[in-house]
């Protein structure tokens, strides 16, 4: 995908806190994205997500965690870039490769970090 603008490019956040989804959508907004954000991950699903560039999902959610979730969107849409985010769960790299993800960041982690890797991902 060829982006020219960053209001061009649609980013999904997935979490169950809703604090964190908030701040999320705020921080990706001030950046220049257009941020659609879902409390869980069967939300997100049906919801349109086609145009979705880049997905945030919190990988500690009930119902459906954010690694079934990553799995899922690949499925739909292999072009989906996707950084795994968590507070919780230390991932190994086999982890994010097996959830089919590009990436995965500590919520504890600057959020300078975050936005390091998701300008990484373009």
């Amino acid at each position: 995908m060829i982006i020219t603008t960053k209001t061009e490019t649609k980013v999904l956040v997935v979490d169950d806190n809703d604090l964190v989804r908030r701040c999320l959508k705020k921080m990706l907004e001030r950046n220049g994205f257009s941020v659609v954000d879902h409390c869980s991950g069967a939300a997100a699903l049906n919801s349109n997500i086609d145009d979705v560039w880049l997905a945030i999902l919190d990988v500690d959610m009930p119902h459906m965690t954010g690694l079934e979730l990553s799995y899922l969107l690949k499925e739909f849409n292999s072009t989906i870039k996707i950084i795994l985010f968590s507070a919780h769960n230390p991932l190994s790299v086999e982890d994010v490769k097996k959830a089919k993800a590009d990436a995965f960041v500590k919520k504890e982690d600057d959020i300078s970090s975050l936005m390091e890797k998701i300008n990484s991902l373009t």
